[in-house]
């Protein structure tokens, strides 16, 4: 990672210093590219001194795989470096944040950072039958629920497709087991330091439920295997490998993300609640800590894999 450098914004550090920054990068129109697809580039790099309030939103949740919202308040010299490229339903991020706040300062530095990503979390089925006669989906005929009843049998707590086409109309209610979000914040002493890096990239491209998209761009449920790939109860594997097509530029669905925090004095929270629909895959972590804290991980999540022409953010997609 790239660290912060004195190349960037400089103050006199005996000077009270308000930044406000509000910047919401989504994709709404084209950009500079090399290849057909829009493409928004952004670097930036502060070295700044006194009080301190940044607020920057990276993305949209939906069109661009994942929004970043980073707030920073507080006392104290702040040095940061951030890169951001966005694409049609593809985001990679780049950041190196570090900051000391004076023992004489009024109150410490507070950095705060949550990713949201658009892919669907596990769900679980909101209600269940109590025979094979009840209709619990709403506007569903009597021959429907039966079918229902004795090809699935749901019961309330059940997890859910969360792709079938009942879900994505709204016949069947559920609830997320995740919130797909991977968020840290860490609130630094005065008299002392703190560090956060992160780089990710998170892509989310179109399927069934988007069925005016171009199908080289999305997935979709293959025709012959639509039997085993639409049932309400699924386990991946197989199902993914055989069940579903990709065309030949879908972006994919993951997220991929390296993270360090550090502060020497303090409180640091971070929460993850992550999951994957179709393999039942499951994360839920929650962290507090007071004091000195030092926290370095990686987390790779591929839902779904993109297609053989799928753009990726990498370097060499610029030629």
């Amino acid at each position: 990672m790239k660290k912060g450098s004195d190349e960037g914004l400089h103050k006199n550090p005996y000077l009270n210093i308000l930044l406000v920054l509000l910047f919401i990068l989504a994709i709404t129109g084209p950009a500079l590219a090399n290849d057909d697809l829009p493409r928004f580039d952004y670097t930036a790099t502060y070295d700044v001194d006194g009080k301190i309030r940044f607020e920057r939103v990276t993305g949209h949740e939906c069109s661009t795989g994942a929004e970043k919202t980073q707030t920073i308040e507080g006392y104290g010299h702040l040095q940061k470096y951030e890169d951001v490229t966005i694409s049609r339903n593809i985001i990679r991020n780049e950041e190196t944040t570090e900051w000391t706040v004076p023992e004489d300062a009024i109150d410490g530095l507070v950095v705060t950072t949550i990713i949201d990503l658009c892919a669907r979390p596990m769900s679980t089925a909101d209600f269940s039958y109590i025979d094979d006669s009840d209709l619990i989906f709403e506007g569903m005929d009597e021959a429907a629920a039966d079918y229902v009843y004795e090809e699935y049998g749901i019961s309330e707590g059940d997890v859910i497709n969360p792709y079938h086409p009942w879900v994505v109309d709204g016949k069947i209610e559920v609830s997320p087991k995740t919130e797909q979000v991977w968020a840290a914040q860490i609130a630094t002493d005065q008299g002392h330091s703190g560090i956060y890096e992160q780089e990710f990239v998170a892509a989310y491209g179109p399927g069934p439920y988007n069925p005016g998209q171009d199908k080289d761009f999305r997935w979709q449920f293959d025709e012959d295997e639509d039997e085993k790939t639409t049932q309400l109860q699924w386990l991946g594997g197989e199902d993914k490998e055989f069940g579903i097509d990709y065309g030949d530029r879908y972006v994919g669905n993951y997220f991929e993300i390296d993270q360090y925090t550090q502060t020497t004095s303090g409180l640091t929270r971070r929460l993850i609640s992550m999951s994957d629909p179709f393999d039942n895959l499951y994360l839920h972590e929650e962290y507090e800590v007071t004091g000195e804290s030092e926290v370095e991980e990686e987390f790779m999540m591929e839902i779904l894999p993109p297609g053989p022409d799928a753009i990726t953010l990498e370097w060499y997609d610029m030629f």
